[in-house]
């Protein structure tokens, strides 16, 4: 996923159902599939138009007029997301909500050390610590041992603004998302995401783009209405990230994901701790619970909620469960600790990803 699509949903803070596991996670084409069953190696062009848009996320400031629609299963229908962006360097932005009715005038700011989330319907303003994947650009130019890109032959445009589009491919050779590359400044304009059927299951868009506008110091600061109160999250990020993950027997990194933040609840020592991964185009979560008094950890997925059992390696069980929104999930037993592996991605990748983690 680009940087706008991580930072539109990092900041709610939402809570999301895998089975029983409450987890904090920071749009149809057909899909194309490979004779061979793997896709080509990358293009050097689509990686040029890659490296360069890595680079305009970091360095390009863009105030655009943001909807997202994505597949909701479970309700039948679109869940749709309307905001305006005001995005600077330094990891700066402010993103106000108009839809959907629920979050009408919510405001999400970040100085790119702090983000505040104002809820209006409960004047409520949430404090908390910047990771460092929505506070900088983590992205890789390395080569990509999951995804394979190309550029399709023809040129289209959003919102009247010329644009390339990037297809990127799954191991299988299936199409799992596409993004409109801004011909002038290298902006990602419009990101859509695949399920491995090739169905729509996510769009972010961006139109009434201005590029470079015209923002002071208070722009990214938030504004607090009287009477609203103000609660700091109880969570620490790690100064050392790679030193935290060994200690937690995860890889600094695996597949092309570098370890970004593990955030810790000083308050709550058995609460998950939350390993957070980047390649730069997507992120990947990992919960990891601590032993138990008596040294156990016990998964059992809840009954019914669709979890299949495999053999991660040759010597550990996990179990998978893969959603029809795209969101897969993995969940393992080592040392006594519950590990869980959440990503907006294939399960087949997702399980390459964790199959390192399973065996460090």
């Amino acid at each position: 996923m680009t940087r706008l699509t991580r930072m539109a949903f990092a900041p709610a803070l939402a809570l999301l159902t895998l089975g029983g596991l409450s987890l904090v996670s920071c749009g149809h084409r057909p899909a194309v599939v490979a004779p061979s069953g793997d896709p080509a190696p990358s293009d050097p062009a689509a990686n040029a138009l890659w490296t360069g848009s890595l680079k305009a996320a970091s360095d390009t400031p863009v105030q655009a007029h943001v909807v997202i629609v994505a597949r909701d299963a479970e309700a039948g229908r679109d869940r749709r997301s309307v905001l305006e962006m005001i995005e600077g360097s330094e990891g700066r932005f402010r993103l106000t909500y108009s839809e959907p009715a629920e979050a009408r005038g919510r405001v999400v700011v970040c100085d790119g050390k702090t983000t505040w989330q104002y809820e209006p319907r409960s004047r409520t303003v949430l404090r908390r610590p910047t990771p460092e994947s929505v506070s900088a650009e983590t992205g890789s130019v390395d080569p990509d041992p999951l995804w394979r890109r190309d550029i399709e032959p023809q040129d289209a445009d959003v919102s009247g603004r010329p644009a390339h589009v990037l297809r990127v491919r799954s191991t299988d050779g299936s199409i799992v998302e596409r993004l409109w590359i801004d011909s002038a400044t290298g902006r990602s304009l419009r990101t859509e995401s695949y399920d491995r059927n090739g169905s729509l299951v996510r769009r972010v868009e961006l139109s009434q783009v201005t590029v470079k506008p015209v923002v002071t110091a208070a722009t990214f600061q938030p504004i607090i209405p009287p009477g609203a109160r103000v609660l700091t999250a109880a969570v620490r990020p790690s100064p050392d990230v790679a030193r935290e993950a060994r200690l937690l027997d995860l890889p600094p990194q695996t597949a092309g994901f570098r370890v970004q933040s593990v955030v810790r609840s000083p308050k709550s020592p058995s609460a998950a701790i939350h390993v957070l991964y980047s390649n730069g185009p997507r992120a990947l979560s990992v919960f990891v619970t601590e032993n138990a008094s008596d040294g156990s950890s016990k998964l059992i997925p809840t009954a019914g909620a669709n979890w299949s059992s495999t053999s991660l390696t040759p010597s550990v069980q996990a179990f998978t469960q893969e959603r029809p929104d795209g969101q897969s999930a993995v969940a393992w037993v080592g040392d006594g600790r519950r590990y869980v592996a959440v990503g907006r991605m294939p399960l087949t990748d997702l399980m390459s990803i964790a199959r390192p983690m399973a065996s460090e």
